[in-house]
């Protein structure tokens, strides 16, 4: 039995990669990333399968903000497809294929007929509950939610019920599949591991000023309505907050409905200076509607940073309420509000957070942990294959 991963972009799935390689089990990982993009992925070219044919275009339009677009939409379904049946194409034998939902149904079959194993590896909530939230949430704000096409979300149903496994980052992932009627015994949770080695403390949070940093999409999904408006009622003589990503173009007519004194943009910001931003705030808020388990939660907890986060961003996973951070309930202002007086009007509290945050960094499982589960899930469904390992010469 080969391991065969399938992934669109990178994601997570190169630092699994990365470990089931160490460890001699990783066949191929195809992706529609260019390869000259792959040099830092830490992978031997041999074992990269790259279709760069039509990724890259959806990319250039999601940098564009295009990608809800009609174009944007053909875009992204055709690099889902491509990748898929490309991926297909190279499932020699008896194949375990590890797929990100989305792009792996083909490959998936391919392997289940030649008597392999097919994982669906799912990074958020299930795709009923997802659609079903966005479209509350843009209605909530006088929007119309059209990014979810049919065909779309049919693949990935049909995907969940082929697989053998589906893969979800956090149990409040796992719940919604749970909710949606799926087997809870097909739905395994398998947590993200933390960038130990990329992220680390890099400065000190200020003494003179109450920094809030925000880190992701400035969109409707990631809930930042909410935290602007909590944030423009903290009462507090010296703070400010930092918005590091891209501002999809939903939300943009919204920012102007408050009020953004204190208030900056950055755009998107490097890995080297997204550490800086961590180690040097107060606190990172991620107010989510509906999240897998984002990887900067992690990468805050490396950096001695705390979090304020919603139930809905899969932190449970990470952190416990009151120890690193607080978990409040999402889509409620008042709720962040609350959060955000007790850290500002705490900072001896604030300070044993921030120890505690940089020691569970630590303690929580990392990639290495992620692939041994992965292994060990795929053994599950072929006790009489046993997955060997690969010779990486």
């Amino acid at each position: 039995m080969k391991v065969l991963q399938v992934c669109v972009g990178t994601f997570h799935h190169f630092s699994v990669a990365r470990e089931l390689n160490r460890s001699g089990h990783l066949y191929k990982i195809a992706t529609g990333v260019p390869r000259f993009r792959l040099k830092a992925q830490g992978l031997p070219g041999e074992r990269i399968l790259s279709f760069p044919f039509v990724h890259p275009a959806y990319y250039a339009l999601v940098r564009l903000g295009w990608s809800h677009s009609a174009l944007g939409r053909a875009v992204h379904w055709r690099s889902l497809e491509s990748i898929d049946r490309f991926a297909s194409r190279h499932v020699d034998g008896r194949t375990a294929v590890f797929a990100l939902s989305g792009c792996g149904l083909h490959a998936g079959r391919t392997a289940q007929g030649k008597g392999g194993v097919y994982i669906c590896d799912r990074g958020s909530t299930h795709i009923h509950f997802q659609r079903r939230t966005m479209e509350e949430e843009f209605r909530r704000w006088g929007l119309t939610f059209d990014d979810m096409y049919d065909r779309g979300c049919r693949k990935e149903l049909a995907e969940y019920e082929a697989a053998d496994a589906v893969t979800v980052p956090s149990r409040f992932c796992r719940q919604t599949f749970v909710n949606e009627g799926v087997d809870p015994d097909k739905v395994k949770v398998i947590p993200y591991g933390v960038p130990t080695e990329t992220f680390f403390p890099d400065g000190e949070a200020p003494t003179d000023r109450f920094r809030v940093l925000f880190v992701g999409q400035v969109c409707l999904r990631k809930g930042v309505p909410y935290l602007l408006d909590a944030f423009a009622r903290l009462r507090h003589p010296r703070k400010e907050l930092l918005l590091a990503g891209l501002v999809a173009p939903e939300i943009a007519p919204i920012l102007k409905r408050f009020n953004l004194e204190n208030v900056r943009f950055l755009g998107h910001q490097p890995r080297e200076e997204l550490r800086r931003l961590m180690s040097t705030s107060s606190l990172m808020v991620l107010p989510s509607i509906e999240e897998g388990l984002a990887f900067v939660q992690g990468q805050a907890l490396a950096c001695g940073c705390p979090l304020l986060i919603t139930e809905a961003t899969g932190g449970e996973e990470l952190i416990e309420n009151g120890v690193q951070g607080l978990i409040v309930q999402s889509r409620s202002s008042e709720a962040l509000l609350r959060g955000l007086n007790e850290f500002a009007e705490n900072p001896a509290m604030r300070a044993k957070m921030a120890e505690a945050a940089l020691a569970r960094s630590h303690t929580v499982c990392g990639w290495e942990t992620y692939a041994q589960a992965l292994i060990a899930l795929i053994g599950h469904f072929s006790p009489n294959t046993p997955i060997q390992p690969i010779d990486p010469t």
